[in-house]
């Protein structure tokens, strides 16, 4: 959704294994789903747009045919390649901060809790997707996922130094794990979070 907000066009989605499921389904790619993968999103550069117009020259003069082609593409600068590589992890953290919002706003409302709560816990994923491969060597998800700290590559995009953008994210993991368990706590006792 970020690249084609950014003007990104031809987006595809493949899942695993190899499965493309946007735009149209397609399960082509299964012989070469990378090993591990769980998603893939890639952009399929458009073909051109050539546009073949008259010269001044012609048009003025009617003299010899000289066509002059213009070609138009789309390209992202490196901030908005960071953007678009942040966004998978970043989507689930914001996401994960809405549902912590609403279990503070509804309290004690079990509807709520049993809605909230799985989202609540999605910033692990920005948490595993960057600490997972730096520290341990491991994918994403341990056994699958990436293997490339994408949230942390995309901050370095953004000009952010590598060491300050995991102490940023290791950061966020305990202010948001921190909030949410007495979060959580309050609404199973049904006390005020606030105390």
């Amino acid at each position: 959704m970020t690249g084609q907000l950014l003007g990104k066009k031809n987006a595809r989605i493949i899942v695993w294994p190899g499965w493309q499921i946007y735009p149209k389904f397609d399960s082509s790619k299964q012989a070469e789903w990378p090993k591990g993968a769980i998603a893939q999103t890639m952009f399929v550069p458009p073909r051109p747009n050539l546009r073949i117009e008259n010269s001044r020259d012609y048009l003025a003069q009617n003299i010899l045919f000289k066509p002059v082609v213009r070609v138009s593409s789309v390209s992202l600068n490196e901030k908005e390649i960071g953007l678009v590589s942040l966004m998978g992890s970043g989507l689930n953290w914001l996401l994960s901060v809405l549902a912590l919002c609403f279990l503070m706003i509804f309290k004690n409302n079990k509807f709520m809790l049993i809605i909230c709560t799985p989202f609540a816990f999605l910033y692990y994923d920005l948490v595993t997707y960057s600490l997972l491969p730096t520290f341990f060597d491991l994918r994403h998800w341990i056994f699958w996922g990436g293997s490339k700290a994408e949230p942390l590559l995309a901050l370095s995009q953004f000009g952010w130094d590598h060491n300050l953008a995991v102490v940023f994210i290791c950061t966020i993991a305990i202010v948001q794990s921190v909030s949410t368990l007495k979060v959580l706590n309050a609404q199973i006792t049904g006390s005020n979070f606030h105390n």
